[in-house]
């Protein structure tokens, strides 16, 4: 049985990774500040999630879910490859998106999703602002 809190801090280092190749993304759209502002919060909302499973881990508010470190390593093996997109030094647009839309077809959000939980039974409050930020990044991905 794989030990909760190495499924957390695992997920809480891929959050932060994704969160390093958004800043990257940034950094080569700068010229392009609607570009750049949109990489860079992607990049602060990677760090914030990190941060909530770090906080989850910490006051040992862990999930009963599934998830377990398969998840975290088929995760792992997409992020490998969309740090291989946003390294190129000529990245595209259309092949950062690409990268980006990896990511979120992953089970990233399903994982963090599920290790979250535990929030709303003890920290309602924050439980509903990671949940209202969330419903409304969704809206606007759907309403561009």
């Amino acid at each position: 049985m794989t030990n909760p809190n190495a499924v957390y801090a695992r997920f809480e280092d891929l959050e932060e990774q994704l969160a390093h190749c958004y800043f990257t993304l940034h950094e080569r759209f700068a010229a392009d500040p609607e570009l750049a502002a949109f990489w860079a919060d992607a990049a602060w909302e990677e760090l914030q999630r990190s941060s909530i499973l770090r906080y989850c881990r910490e006051q040992a508010l862990r999930a009963d879910a599934t998830v377990n470190m398969n998840t975290a390593n088929n995760v792992a093996d997409l992020l490998a490859a969309v740090k291989r997109i946003v390294q190129n030094p000529g990245v595209t647009v259309d092949e950062a998106f690409y990268a980006s839309l990896l990511m979120e077809s992953s089970e990233l959000d399903d994982a963090f999703e599920k290790l979250t939980r535990p929030l709303a039974r003890h920290h309602r409050a924050l439980f509903e602002a990671i949940h209202a930020r969330t419903d409304k990044r969704l809206w606007k991905r759907t309403a561009s």
